[in-house]
Protein backbone atom coordinates (compact mmCIF):
# COMPACT_ATOMS: atom_id res chain seq x y z
CA UNK A 1 0.00 0.00 0.00
CA UNK A 2 1.32 3.40 -0.96
CA UNK A 3 1.17 5.94 1.82
CA UNK A 4 0.90 9.62 1.01
CA UNK A 5 1.31 12.56 3.33
CA UNK A 6 -1.97 13.43 5.08
CA UNK A 7 -1.42 17.11 4.35
CA UNK A 8 -1.38 16.58 0.58
CA UNK A 9 -4.36 14.23 0.69
CA UNK A 10 -6.30 16.70 2.84
CA UNK A 11 -5.33 19.53 0.51
CA UNK A 12 -6.59 17.49 -2.44
CA UNK A 13 -10.00 16.80 -0.88
CA UNK A 14 -10.52 20.37 0.33
CA UNK A 15 -9.51 21.76 -3.05
CA UNK A 16 -11.78 19.30 -4.84
CA UNK A 17 -14.68 20.37 -2.61
CA UNK A 18 -13.93 24.05 -3.26
CA UNK A 19 -13.73 23.49 -7.01
CA UNK A 20 -17.01 21.54 -7.07
CA UNK A 21 -18.75 24.22 -4.99
CA UNK A 22 -17.50 27.05 -7.20
CA UNK A 23 -18.40 25.17 -10.36
CA UNK A 24 -21.87 24.28 -9.12
CA UNK A 25 -22.55 27.90 -8.15
CA UNK A 26 -21.58 28.94 -11.66
CA UNK A 27 -23.75 26.23 -13.24
CA UNK A 28 -26.80 26.64 -10.99
CA UNK A 29 -27.07 30.41 -11.02
CA UNK A 30 -25.67 30.79 -14.55
CA UNK A 31 -25.86 34.47 -15.43
CA UNK A 32 -27.32 35.82 -12.20
CA UNK A 33 -24.14 35.40 -10.15
CA UNK A 34 -21.65 34.59 -12.89
CA UNK A 35 -19.45 37.61 -13.03
CA UNK A 36 -15.72 37.88 -13.44
CA UNK A 37 -15.07 37.18 -9.75
CA UNK A 38 -16.93 33.87 -9.59
CA UNK A 39 -15.41 32.72 -12.87
CA UNK A 40 -11.93 33.56 -11.60
CA UNK A 41 -12.55 31.69 -8.36
CA UNK A 42 -13.55 28.61 -10.37
CA UNK A 43 -10.51 28.89 -12.62
CA UNK A 44 -8.15 29.41 -9.67
CA UNK A 45 -9.68 26.49 -7.76
CA UNK A 46 -9.23 24.31 -10.84
CA UNK A 47 -5.60 25.39 -11.18
CA UNK A 48 -4.88 24.67 -7.52
CA UNK A 49 -6.62 21.30 -7.89
CA UNK A 50 -4.37 20.48 -10.85
CA UNK A 51 -1.24 21.47 -8.91
CA UNK A 52 -2.40 19.37 -5.95
CA UNK A 53 -2.93 16.39 -8.24
CA UNK A 54 0.64 16.78 -9.52
CA UNK A 55 1.95 16.92 -5.93
CA UNK A 56 -0.04 13.79 -5.07
CA UNK A 57 1.31 12.05 -8.18
CA UNK A 58 4.88 12.97 -7.24
CA UNK A 59 4.37 11.51 -3.76
CA UNK A 60 2.97 8.29 -5.20
CA UNK A 61 5.88 7.95 -7.63
CA UNK A 62 8.37 8.61 -4.83
CA UNK A 63 6.61 6.00 -2.70
CA UNK A 64 6.94 3.45 -5.50
CA UNK A 65 10.57 4.25 -6.30
CA UNK A 66 11.73 4.55 -2.68
CA UNK A 67 9.88 1.88 -0.69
Amino acid sequence: MIKTMPSTTGLFWSTLFTFCAALSINLIYEYALTDHLSLSVTILAGAVLLITLFLLLIEVVQGICNP
